[in-house]
């Protein structure tokens, strides 16, 4: 019987100007140069519809994938297979420099990235048999790999984490009876280390076993980009509350210890600036609300099928979102509001006093 194990992550192809315009057809053209330019990466495939090549890719801000932006291109369907070596030695100047104990044993691999509605997804394995325990390995040696030599002035090499998925993938063929074309056997849950999900599937059929391999691909593909989105999701929402503590910050440092003198030199400073703080805040909240209702309509959409696989892993991972304290941040902002409003009503009540004293001096001048 076949198996192979074969780990996960999230690679794309980007764009590395800010303005772009070119049609599919064209940035596969490129793309197939900037890869073929490699010495390491040989047996170049794409697959894709006739939508893609037809479509106009037009572009006027940089887009990177880590940072929450979608990935452009985003087609429908679009695989990018190819082979690569990267030599042991050049392996482990990778696991150096991250300083993982980890001793590479073999040298071949292969690379699928499929896209569909919501990410790219990469599947990256070997038929070489010995590199069995820890496939999500070969994610990070040739996340590293392309990082450093991926070089052009249009594409570069974009790639979202967790690149590698924490978990390390198992097919096996094996006799079983199953009403879904692919058995989950087990999802075994290690501690301080990845999971391990095993699949099994007949062996009755008349596919080989890499196009087996390649129809599991195709079947775990959708599960695994939604996991990717809900990641890019999340980015999204902590780039904007970065931003919310930044000015929140910045506005600290700069009324924190003002006198009650200088409060009288900027007050409309002071106003603008707390407005601002107000306004991020209902931004984030429409932020916040817009991608939980698409990330539900994305979620609804996968588990409404017959079969699935990974379901836990993506209801776990977005009960382990991060929660922002957006209440606790609006009561700053309030103290600060309410501790500004107490400097204008002394201000008042100052300039009041003045004023009556001023009054009644020049009326008992008068009488006088």
């Amino acid at each position: 019987m076949d198996s192979i194990n074969f780990g996960v992550g999230c690679f794309h192809f980007g764009f590395k100007q800010e303005e772009v315009k070119m049609n599919g057809e064209q940035y596969l053209e490129h793309l197939k140069r900037v890869l073929s330019s490699i010495s390491n990466i040989n047996n170049i495939d794409f697959k894709h519809d006739d939508y893609f090549i037809e479509s106009e890719l037009e572009l006027n801000k940089k887009l990177e994938l880590d940072e929450g932006d979608p990935p452009f291109p985003n087609p429908k369907f679009l695989q990018i297979k190819f082979d690569i070596y990267i030599p042991k030695r050049i392996q482990s100047k990778y696991f150096d420099k991250i300083e993982f104990p980890f001793k590479p044993v073999i040298e071949n691999f292969k690379v699928n990235i499929t896209y569909s509605y919501f990410m790219p997804v990469c599947f990256i394995y070997s038929f070489e048999h010995c590199y069995q325990d820890f496939p999500s390995d070969a994610i990070l040696v040739i996340r590293e790999f392309l990082k450093e030599n991926v070089i052009d002035d249009i594409i570069n090499f974009q790639c979202i984490g967790p690149s590698p998925f924490h978990a390390d993938f198992n097919l096996q063929e094996k006799r079983k009876d199953s009403k879904s074309k692919y058995f989950l056997e087990s999802i075994v849950n290690k501690e301080n280390t990845y999971s391990s999900i095993n699949f099994y599937i007949d062996d009755f059929n008349d596919n080989t076993f890499e196009e087996k391999v390649n129809l599991l691909f195709f079947e775990l593909n959708d599960e695994l980009a939604l996991y990717y989105r809900i990641t890019s999701f999340n980015n999204q929402i902590m780039n904007g509350w970065m931003e919310i503590q930044d000015k929140l910050e910045e506005f600290q440092k700069t009324f924190r210890n003002i006198s009650f003198i200088s409060s009288l030199k900027s007050p409309s400073l002071r106003v603008k600036k707390i407005n601002e703080l107000y306004l991020n805040i209902i931004d984030f909240e429409i932020l916040l609300l817009g991608l939980n209702r698409s990330f539900m309509d994305s979620f609804n959409v996968i588990y409404n099928r017959k079969h699935y696989y990974l379901k836990s892993f993506n209801e776990n991972y977005l009960q382990d979102s991060n929660e922002y304290p957006i209440e606790q941040i609006n009561k700053i902002i309030s103290l600060h509001d309410k501790r500004f409003t107490k400097n204008i009503d002394l201000i008042v009540l100052l300039v009041t006093a003045l004023i009556g004293g001023l009054v009644g001096s020049i009326l008992a001048i008068i009488v006088n």
